[in-house]
């Protein structure tokens, strides 16, 4: 299992993993004739051509460190509202800053833990060792060079096996939303009157409109992946939030 159990005294929020520090080349390997075999042991070995976490401490559990937080500096909302000559509006916006997540996706949607499936195109330019074209395996260290290089390798080789939690897929969740904006506009009391009416107001407004952040996921503001409080700032398969628009009246006789 790649979860961490939060201990007494240690703050909820922060997120624990191997921090990772590239990805290997077939320069770290020789060919012993039927696979590949590290020339270092320096780190650890998940398999060739993945990644490389850091071997902080000469013991792979004690490499499991805080590499994220997912509580933020601070958070907040505010608005705007105003109008003129029967003419009137809302808008609303919420921040959060300061804040870490680990983005799942990331780490399930770039690795062969299951076979065919779908995978995140970043993965088109991952390193390889097959020569797809002839569907032979590579073996000379000077011809994977050329081959990557050609292909623009800018990325591991799909791991295989469980998931590891690394920083490669820790992200900053800091975002501006513009979560809505109404737009009004009241009919004059005097054109009414004939009709009866005292008061005619109509109305749009959109929901989620745009949102100002880096993070790469759909959504930065995301559920957690197990039942807990104790796990918050994971995305994992969170739905993105839609974007909608409503038209209304307000009529008063």
């Amino acid at each position: 299992s790649n979860s961490y159990v939060v201990k007494p005294g240690e703050p909820v929020g922060q997120i624990y993993g191997f921090v990772n520090e590239g990805w290997y080349s077939a320069r770290d390997f020789m060919w012993n004739g039927s696979k590949w075999v590290m020339n270092t042991a320096k780190y650890i070995n998940y398999d060739a051509a993945n990644k490389i976490y850091s071997d902080q401490f000469g013991n792979k559990e004690l490499d499991r460190v805080v590499i994220g937080n997912t509580n933020p500096k601070h958070f907040g909302s505010f608005a705007f509202s105003g109008d003129f000559k029967g003419f009137d509006f809302t808008l609303n916006f919420n921040w959060v800053y300061g804040n870490d997540i680990y983005n799942a996706n990331k780490i399930e949607m770039s690795s062969l833990y299951y076979k065919y499936r779908n995978m995140l195109s970043s993965n088109l330019n991952s390193y390889t060792t097959m020569n797809w074209e002839t569907g032979r395996r590579i073996t000379d260290v000077v011809e994977l060079d050329l081959m990557n290089a050609n292909n623009h390798a800018s990325i591991w080789a799909a791991p295989t096996g469980r998931y590891a939690i690394t920083s490669w897929a820790v992200e900053d969740g800091s975002f501006l939303r513009f979560n809505n904006m109404t737009v009004g506009y009241t009919f004059p009391a005097g054109m009414l009157k004939s009709l009866f009416i005292q008061k005619l107001r109509i109305y749009a407004t959109a929901y989620n409109i745009y949102t100002f952040t880096n993070y790469s996921g759909y959504d930065p503001e995301v559920d957690t992946r197990r039942t807990t409080p104790c796990t918050p700032g994971v995305d994992y398969s969170a739905y993105p939030r839609s974007r909608s628009y409503n038209f209304g009246v307000n009529l008063t006789f």
